[in-house]
C-alpha cells in the first residue's frame, strides 16, 4: 500500500476513537466538518490547490448533508487578468450588505442556461478543437453578446491532476449541545482519479457543475473583502464513481474495510 495511503489511515484512526470533537471554529460555516477534521491532523487551513495531506486532497461531509462536493477552484485565463473583475464590473450587481460593491456569484453549466440579472444568459461552451472552455454571454434572445472569457484545457489540466490526483472523502455525525457543534468521524474512502478527459466529459454532460464566484466575505478575518473571485467545480456525493475509482473503504462504525490489491 503507498504509504501517504497508510498514513492517513493511520491518521483517520486516531482521530476517529476520540469519538465527538469539538468543533475547531466557533461560528457555524459549512466547511467546520473539514477545518475541525484538518485541524486534528495539525494542518493549517489554507486555499492553496495542492493537495491537503500528502498529495490525498481530503473532503468532509457530515452523515445527512445534501450539498456537493466541491472539488477545486480555478480562475479564466483571459483575456484579461484577473477576467473575473471584469465581468463582475460589466455584469455584476450590488451586494445587499456592501451596496457601493458588486458582486457575481452564478451557476454557469454546459447543458442549462442561466439567467443573470435579468438581462442575460450565462452559459459554458467547451470547444475541445481549441482546447478551451469559454463562458457565453447571450441576451433573453440568445443573441451571442460574447465570448471572451476563457480557461485552456492546459491549466485546468494542472489543476485538476494536481489537486485530485487521490482524493479522501470522510464522513461525520454531528451534534450540537449548548450551542457547540461536535463532529465524530466514522468512515473513510480513497480513490483515485479515472482521468481529466473523464472530467472533460462529465463537465460536458454537466455532472460536475460550475459555478462562477465573485462575492464579498461576510466573515470577520476577512469582512468587506473580496472572496473566492474564481470558478467553482462540484460534483455530487452519488456520481463520484463516475470520476473516481475507489482503492480503499473503512466504516469505524461497522468495521467493514475494502482495499484494492494493487494500492
Amino acid at each position: 500500500m503507498e504509504k501517504n495511503i497508510t498514513d492517513l489511515i493511520k491518521s483517520f484512526h486516531k482521530i476517529a476513537k476520540k469519538r465527538w470533537i469539538k468543533s475547531s471554529f466557533e461560528n457555524n460555516k459549512i466547511g467546520n466538518v473539514g477545518l475541525t477534521f484538518e485541524q486534528e491532523l495539525n494542518k493549517i487551513p489554507d486555499n492553496m490547490y495542492f493537495p491537503d495531506f500528502e498529495g490525498i486532497e481530503i473532503k468532509c461531509s457530515t452523515r445527512f448533508s445534501d450539498f456537493p462536493i466541491f472539488l477545486l477552484s480555478c480562475s479564466f485565463d483571459g483575456p484579461t487578468y484577473p477576467e473575473i473583475n471584469r465581468l463582475i464590473d460589466k455584469y455584476g450587481y450590488y451586494d445587499k450588505v456592501f451596496t457601493d460593491k458588486k458582486v457575481l456569484f452564478e451557476d454557469i453549466n454546459t447543458k442549462s442556461t442561466h439567467i443573470v440579472n435579468n438581462n442575460w444568459i450565462f452559459k459554458l461552451e467547451i470547444d475541445r478543437y481549441e482546447k478551451k472552455i469559454f463562458l457565453a454571454i447571450y441576451d433573453l434572445n440568445n443573441n451571442l453578446i460574447e465570448k471572451e472569457s476563457f480557461l485552456y484545457f492546459d491549466t485546468l489540466y494542472n489543476h485538476v491532476m494536481t489537486k485530485l490526483h487521490q482524493l479522501a472523502v470522510i464522513k461525520a455525525s454531528k451534534k450540537i449541545d449548548n450551542n457547540i457543534k461536535y463532529f465524530r468521524y466514522y468512515e473513510l474512502s480513497i480513490y483515485n482519479i479515472i482521468s481529466f478527459d473523464k472530467f472533460i466529459e462529465l463537465l460536458e454532460t454537466q455532472v460536475i457543475t460550475v459555478s462562477l464566484v465573485g462575492r464579498i466575505s461576510k466573515s470577520s478575518d476577512s469582512y468587506g473583502r473580496y472572496r473566492n473571485k474564481n470558478l467553482e467545480f462540484k460534483i455530487k456525493k452519488e456520481n463520484i464513481d463516475l470520476l473516481f475509482n475507489k482503492v480503499y473503504y473503512y466504516n469505524y462504525d461497522t468495521n467493514i474495510t475494502f482495499k484494492k490489491k494493487d494500492i
